[in-house]
């Protein structure tokens, strides 16, 4: 719960940090659904972050965090914690050279899109895995993003946070444990934090080279529902399995709840015909993961952040 809006519009307005009020969701996920959250606040720097961490501490017992929301799925009705966007800042793009290598500093709200475009432009090679992968590099850190063949942990070199209480952090690769879709960093408790930016570590290399590793992402892509209103994978993949096949061997490929539909093209999409609710999506997703356990024994679970 928000306690004292009036105090809270005081600080934000005071710090120049733009928010909106009662804000209609379905505008910031790429699901197009979703009900409407009681604030939303979008700090473009360190120093706007740092009145919005004051918020917290004072008027609001949790918050929510995104970028772009491109894996996000907000669920109908009203969502009483404030949603904290990097959609509008931390957007700097840095580097050093040193010998073969780039040391590449990024904001954690800069599009992954825009990284991997950094990195063609410079000859720079060790992101064409995040071809098609939408969303920020913060998120994508987070989430570890990525392919079999390579994700965030394998270019990274170190991570700039700030905690809800307004404490800043650099740490090293040797202190984030990544995993699957997930990170968590060593003898640090805190869960809820901001990204605020990254470094990576990429080599110098040629556009044709460069161009070469991305030919396999670009045609990987095409089997998936692009152009559609999705929120990319659903599920994460079971060890040893595909979740996608998976959902295509338990019949559900194509099967639909209101105005939501699970892919033709890929089973592990659910994409929103046009007038899904986010109710539609939960239901499907109940629907497989439940399926998948009583005919399989295989437990699916959800590589979505659900809101």
């Amino acid at each position: 719960m928000i306690e004292n809006m009036a105090v809270i519009r005081e600080i934000l307005n005071k710090n120049g940090v733009c928010y909106i009020e009662n804000a209609d969701m379905s505008l910031y996920s790429t699901m197009r659904t979703g009900g409407s959250a009681v604030l939303m606040i979008f700090p473009k720097n360190t120093a706007e972050l740092y009145a919005v961490c004051k918020i917290i501490k004072n008027y609001c017992r949790d918050f929510y965090i995104i970028g772009s929301a491109s894996n996000t799925l907000f669920k109908d009705g009203i969502i009483e914690l404030p949603i904290i966007s990097f959609k509008n800042g931390f957007k700097y793009i840095d580097f050093d050279v040193n010998n073969n290598y780039y040391t590449v500093k990024a904001g954690a709200g800069v599009l992954l899109s825009k990284m991997l475009n950094f990195s063609l432009k410079n000859n720079l090679e060790g992101l064409e895995f995040a071809y098609g992968i939408p969303g920020t590099v913060g998120g994508a850190v987070k989430m570890n993003a990525g392919s079999k063949e390579s994700n965030i942990e394998n270019i990274i070199s170190s991570l700039d946070i700030i905690t809800k209480y307004g404490e800043k952090f650099n740490f090293k690769k040797e202190q984030l444990k990544f995993s699957y879709r997930n990170l968590k960093i060593t003898d640090f408790d805190e869960d809820n934090y901001f990204i605020t930016g990254v470094e990576f570590l990429l080599k110098s290399s040629t556009k044709s080279n460069i161009a070469e590793k991305m030919d396999l992402f670009k045609s990987r892509k095409m089997t998936q529902p692009l152009g559609k209103r999705s929120l990319g994978c659903i599920f994460k993949n079971p060890e040893g399995h595909f979740a996608g096949k998976i959902i295509d061997d338990i019949g559900l490929k194509g099967s639909t709840k209101g105005g939501a539909a699970v892919s033709e093209k890929h089973a592990n999409f659910i994409i929103n015909k046009g007038n899904a609710k986010s109710s539609d999506i939960l239901d499907l997703i109940k629907e497989i993961s439940e399926t998948a356990l009583r005919e399989k024994n295989i437990r699916l679970d959800t590589e979505i952040k659900i809101i």
